[in-house]
């Protein structure tokens, strides 16, 4: 069953939200969290809703022919692009916590995904994420910035127009969607798969080593969104129940699925 926040009793919240991934793998104001009580479950249960909103530019490829969007084809792919990446990322783990003093001890996790065209309104509306999505006929790389946003500008993202399409990537056996990939990107989550052997210093420090048979993850070959990937999500709420109760609570213990933190996820 779906979950439901009760949105009339916002519990805390924070807009543009600064992340520390592993190693230098930082992603400022990539996405704003806020947390609810779910309906109907008398407060005991949580929802934490994550909100990416994402400005699309969509560029035509010229050449022969010329590739180019039609407007249809822009509404779709932003609107496939919210429900794959909100189906795949969201509602697959618990945020679980012990402390016999809270409320809510259990919550899950729920993408609210906005997006919009770039123009005029889209420049000076509230956004984390600048993505530019080319018209392709052929797979061609795609990448997102690690350093995400700022006080005065977006994360940005390159993708194209075959990436909501399950692909193989190199070396692998199975498929993923590059776009929902990439998302994880956003969120914070460095690439899983062996660094390249061409790889420099600075793009070597874009990997983590510390899953190496996870081929099925969502940021190594699959599609799969394991416990670490919502240790982010445990952490902020463990920060949050300290500013908002620094007596009866502490840093790290909500975990992920009781058992998870941000300390052992070889993030």
């Amino acid at each position: 069953m779906a979950l439901i926040p009760d949105t009339g009793k916002r519990i805390f919240g924070e807009t543009d939200v600064d992340l520390k991934g592993g190693g230098s793998y930082n992603t400022d104001d990539a996405y704003d969290l806020d947390f609810y009580p779910e309906v109907g479950t008398g407060g005991g249960r949580a929802v934490l809703v994550v909100t990416v909103i994402v400005v699309f530019e969509f560029a035509d490829t010229g050449s022969t022919p010329t590739l180019k969007w039609a407007p249809a084809e822009k509404t779709k792919f932003m609107d496939d692009y919210k429900t794959q990446c909100s189906s795949v990322w969201g509602e697959k783990h618990q945020l679980v916590t012990a402390n016999p003093t809270l409320a809510a001890k259990v919550a899950g996790v729920i993408f609210k995904i906005e997006t919009m065209e770039s123009g005029a309104g889209a420049t000076f509306s509230h956004s984390h994420w600048n993505v530019k999505c080319r018209k392709v006929s052929s797979p061609r790389p795609s990448f997102t910035r690690p350093g995400g946003g700022g006080s005065m500008s977006n994360g940005t993202a390159e993708l194209n127009s075959l990436d909501l399409t399950p692909s193989t990537p190199y070396g692998a056996t199975g498929t993923r969607r590059t776009a929902v990939h990439e998302f994880g990107h956003m969120l914070g989550y460095r690439d899983e798969y062996p660094v390249p052997p061409s790889a420099s210093p600075a793009d070597a420090a874009l990997f983590t080593t510390s899953h190496p048979t996870d081929v099925d993850s969502i940021m190594y070959f699959g599609e799969t969104i394991y416990p670490r990937h919502y240790v982010f999500f445990a952490d902020w709420v463990s920060r949050q129940w300290v500013s908002k109760d620094p007596v009866n609570c502490k840093p790290s213990e909500w975990t992920v699925n009781g058992t998870m933190d941000i300390a052992r996820a070889g993030l």
